[in-house]
């Protein structure tokens, strides 16, 4: 539908003409889903936008200078909102028809105290892996974190791959020790 035939219908008030519905009916159904939360009154909602339409073009004043469609979009923007505003609250421990709580329904596999203890083993580690003496430290860091392989490690510090394994060998022993 044309802006024109829009300016039309809305200047001579025409409620009767089911084209200014249909073309808004895309804007109604977006501010439903964006400004309301059930979904199982959907026709419902989009029958009571189109009313808020027929209101929105008789109450519509051209003279503040503001287009229909701004005028329209946020009328219905409000409408849907202050419909929602007394929306019902839920709790997880609700009782479901069944009886139980629904809460007990969700399942979870985290294990959210097993990763905090994991989580302070590892700070644990990196601050015992800090008091290592430089050498130990550096082939700690380059092999298990940034997961290089011994001949690199030999390659970039220009050391023997025995010398690499002997360092690695007392870096693990003394963070063993740490513990």
């Amino acid at each position: 539908m044309k802006y024109t035939e829009i300016d039309y219908i809305v200047d001579n008030k025409i409620l009767d003409d089911k084209r200014i519905y249909d073309a808004f009916e895309p804007l109604i159904i977006s501010n439903i889903k964006n400004y309301y939360d059930k979904a199982d009154i959907f026709r419902q909602l989009v029958d009571e936008g189109k009313t808020e339409i027929m209101y929105a073009i008789l109450d519509y004043d051209k003279s503040k200078k503001v287009p229909f469609n701004s005028y329209l979009k946020t009328r219905l923007k409000y409408f849907y909102l202050n419909k929602n505003r007394f929306k019902k609250d839920y709790s997880l421990n609700a009782q479901m028809e069944d009886g139980e709580e629904f809460i007990e329904t969700l399942s979870s596999n985290e294990d959210i105290a097993g990763e905090f203890e994991e989580k302070l083993e590892i700070k644990k580690l990196y601050q015992n892996v800090k008091k290592l003496p430089e050498k130990q430290r550096q082939i700690i860091y380059e092999n298990f974190l940034r997961e290089k392989s011994a001949k690199q490690i030999c390659s970039e510090y220009n050391i023997k791959q025995s010398t690499f394994y002997n360092t690695r060998r007392k870096a693990l022993e003394n963070l063993r020790n740490m513990y």
